[in-house]
């Protein structure tokens, strides 16, 4: 046994030295293999570092036992969920062992000798930290005598905020600091880089939310995640929340007759909706084009090589000995390739980590070309082997040993058979090719309609700040409203303001999704189930953004006092819901549908305005604005319009802000040109990444038409040399070559076209997508792909067609 294991390790080194040999003999297929490789493997492993790198679950023990529990409403729509649901879950579910809430909020954190500090915090359930294995590295965890009504008010810190506010000191467990004003006792700190749920710096047992336990039901503001008890699926635990959903609903038909319970792996799964996931089926794509590519290449060189494989064969080898030879030469390039392919996913994840814009990313997100992306480079470029070399192997080792020796060396030996195998793998690199041409072309179209809904807001010189007022000084809605009309008053007459105005959300970034019915129409499941964008704003938000009204008027200074209910809606919303009708006059109602009214008024809407996106990444929506004055948030985003630059307005707008409440910082000031382009990162990350892996894939296409081409020339010398000595002129040279490429791209182009319209139906369902259909897209990248082609064929033909016939007639 020993013996034969040596034997067989030599036979592999004899492979090896060969495969080098041959490789260094032939370089330059060999360069044109090892280049396409490294490029194709380099992107696939850039996506995976990416999409590997956004982890489904933060790193705990036993990942695939922790869920996320949701709501659901009768139309679908994901919904919070409410203290008192989250309550009876806890108590009654048998699926999991452990079953906790969280809330996000944004604190101020001041001492008597620090500043006010702003910091993401969130309400958590006691048991939260225990869930994911992790457990304070100064102090204790929360108890649950910390997490009940009447506890004294404790929180727990991130190690970011104990080493930079604290310098590490190791008495801050015990130290009473001040959280939005209440004097709280800080009882722990958590380890570096430990941010759960999602990028929080400060913990506070989940019963110190204000207004929690004494809300309604259906008062929805919880996120809800358990792990399932050792050995239950997920299904079981699905059918298990259904019941009692179906209780809850039975017992409390007023706020949970049409609702369900969701659960999905915590923080979701990827899928073929996932626009990540499907780019990194499309450098895939590009890694079949690139192997389709070597392996006609191989093909194409195989000609070459049969009077050797003949010549081996006579001498005893077996066809296993031959394919083994094959793939040993294979694999070399591919691991060449691999090995390159390392260096340009280095230099891709760094551009893409540079790239990305600061956001608020989950804390266990990393993108870093370690020891797991190595090994997947690995795996592709094994596999990428046996794609690309296993056919050729078999081909070439199946062949009549006899046939080459009765020719000539260099006379194609079962020509026709490698130029089928040829003129199909071609047309494979034609079809997907002009598929992530088509999809390319759809995203480009996307990120232009993006640029194109933007382009009506005047986005220079304005600035945007955010204001967020602690419940327990401004409870009270009329305080709410009376900081905010001040502020708005007083920053107005600031020198150098042109506008300002407040509103719950930023324009392009986020609003609220309420439900909206309208009065006089006809129930229909349609209107049934209508949502809408939801902002309040400020009387002078529509001057702010520079934006007319369509129809109807902008609000004045009394709408939103009582007998004054109005609402302003985009055109997309009148399109959608009030066809063919005039919006101004007709009367909607609006429910929230995490926190109802038992009884919501009826707003009229006096005034119709151009669509604006109001939401990040996502498909421009209808949007209904109504003052603010009716229900001001305790969170709100004031927007500023300068006459000059912006950004010299903070120090101003921070002053006011202070003479109104000291504790008040103003957070998260940028200026709104920059918000909008970083709410374009998706789509244009997106189109960047589609177009280089159509663009990479069209130009693998055309090398390895080119190459191949350039092989059948190199093969067809002699036969060039007498077609013109005999008087075939130039264009009939060149059309000899380029006739052998209309099959193949006509076959790639039928193939071609249903992918395209499957890629196009991805794109449809992307924030903002155009129609898969666009026949537009179609026909531009239909004609690239040939114009492309006939290129790649013509050019080596036409260096054909001016050789001499002399010299052709004497080529060996």
């Amino acid at each position: 046994m020993r013996h034969l294991s040596i034997t067989w390790l030599q036979g592999i080194g004899h492979d090896v030295r060969f495969a080098a040999r041959t490789a260094a003999k032939d370089r330059s297929l060999t360069a044109v293999a090892v280049g396409t490789l490294a490029l194709s493997i380099g992107l696939n492993a850039t996506l995976f570092t990416i999409v590997s790198g956004m982890d489904n679950v933060p790193p705990v023990a036993h990942p695939e036992r922790l869920v996320s529990i949701g709501s659901v409403d009768g139309a679908g729509n994901p919904l919070s969920v409410s203290y008192r649901d989250f309550a009876d879950w806890a108590a009654t579910a048998s699926s999991f062992d452990a079953v906790v809430a969280t809330a996000s909020a944004a604190v101020n954190l001041s001492d008597r000798d620090r500043p006010v500090e702003r910091l993401a915090a969130a309400y958590v359930s006691a048991g939260t930290f225990a869930i994911v294995g992790e457990r304070p590295i100064l102090g204790r965890d929360l108890r649950p005598d910390d997490d009940r009504p009447g506890a004294a008010p404790v929180a727990i810190l991130a190690a970011s905020v104990w080493k930079n506010r604290y310098g590490g000191d190791g008495a801050i467990v015990g130290r009473t600091v001040t959280v939005n004003g209440v004097a709280t006792t800080i009882v722990g700190v958590m380890r570096d880089g430990f941010r759960f749920p999602m990028v929080h710096d400060l913990w506070q047992p989940l019963a110190a939310m204000p207004g929690l336990t004494d809300g309604p039901r259906d008062a929805r503001t919880l996120n809800v995640a358990a792990r399932l008890v050792a050995g239950t699926t997920l299904a079981a635990a699905r059918h298990e929340m259904d019941a009692i959903a179906a209780r809850l609903a039975r017992q409390y038909p007023a706020t949970n007759a049409n609702v369900g319970a969701v659960l999905e792996p915590y923080g979701g799964s990827l899928n073929l909706v996932n626009p990540w996931t499907a780019m990194l089926i499309a450098v895939s794509i590009v890694l079949l084009i690139a192997c389709a590519n070597i392996a006609n290449l191989l093909i194409s060189r195989a000609a070459g090589r049969s009077r050797e494989i003949a010549i081996r064969s006579s001498l005893g080898a077996t066809r296993w000995r031959l394919v083994r030879q094959l793939l040993v030469e294979s694999l070399l390039v591919a691991a060449a390739g691999g090995g390159a392919g390392v260096f340009v996913a280095i230099a891709g994840v760094r551009l893409w980590v540079a790239s990305m814009p600061a956001a608020n990313w989950p804390y266990w997100y990393h993108f870093q070309v370690d020891g797991h992306v190595l090994a997947y480079i690995v795996a592709v470029a094994a596999g990428a082997a046996l794609v690309f070399g296993l056919g050729p192997a078999l081909y070439l080792s199946n062949r009549n040993p006899a046939a080459p020796l009765t020719v000539r060396a260099n006379v194609t030996a079962g020509a026709e058979a490698a130029q089928r195998w040829s003129d199909v793998l071609l047309a494979a690199q034609f079809a997907l090719t002009l598929a992530l041409l088509a999809g390319a072309g759809l995203l480009a179209r996307t990120l232009i309609a993006v640029y194109r809904a933007d382009a009506g807001v005047e986005t220079q010189h304005v600035l945007l700040a955010g204001i967020e007022l602690p419940p327990p000084k401004y409870a009270a809605p009329a305080g709410r409203l009376l900081l905010y009309t001040a502020l708005e008053a007083r920053i107005s007459e600031i020198p150098g303001v042109d506008a300002a105005a407040l509103a719950s959300g930023a324009p392009f970034y986020s609003a609220s999704i309420w439900s909206v019915s309208i009065d006089g129409t006809a129930a229909s499941d349609r209107i049934a189930a209508a949502t809408t964008s939801y902002v309040a704003i400020g009387a002078r938000y529509f001057d702010t953004l520079r934006l007319r009204p369509v129809r109807g008027r902008v609000f004045s200074d009394r709408d939103g006092m009582p007998g004054f209910d109005s609402a302003i809606v985009n055109e997309l919303f009148a399109t959608k819901y009030l066809p063919g009708v005039d919006a101004v006059g007709r009367r909607i109602r609006l429910v929230d549908p995490n926190n109802p009214e038992p009884s919501p008024r009826w707003l009229t809407i006096v005034g119709v305005t151009p669509t604006v996106r109001q939401h990040y990444a996502e498909k421009i929506d209808p949007v209904v604005y109504v003052p603010y004055q009716s229900n001001p948030a305790a969170a709100m985003v004031l927007l500023t319009r300068a006459a000059g630059d912006p950004v010299a307005l903070m120090p101003a707008l921070r002053e006011q802000l202070r003479q109104l409440d000291p504790e008040l910082p103003l957070v998260d000031v940028r200026t709104l040109t920059s918000l909008v382009d970083g709410t374009r990162f998706g789509n244009k990350v997106f189109a960047a990444l589609f177009s280089l892996a159509a663009g990479l894939g069209l130009l693998l296409a055309a090398i390895g038409l080119y190459a191949v081409t350039a092989y059948a020339i190199a093969r067809r010398t002699a036969e060039i040399g007498i077609r013109m000595a005999l008087g075939a002129r130039a264009p009939q040279v060149v059309w000899l070559f380029v006739a052998r490429t209309v099959a193949p791209l006509a076959l790639g182009f039928i193939a071609g076209l249903a992918g395209a319209y499957g890629v196009g139906q991805f794109v449809s369902s992307m924030p903002i997508g155009t129609s898969p259909h666009d026949p537009a897209t179609f026909v531009a990248t239909s004609l690239t792909l040939v114009a492309v082609v006939l290129v790649a064929a013509v050019m080596p033909a036409r260096r054909a067609a001016r050789i001499d016939p002399a010299i052709a007639l004497r080529y060996e």
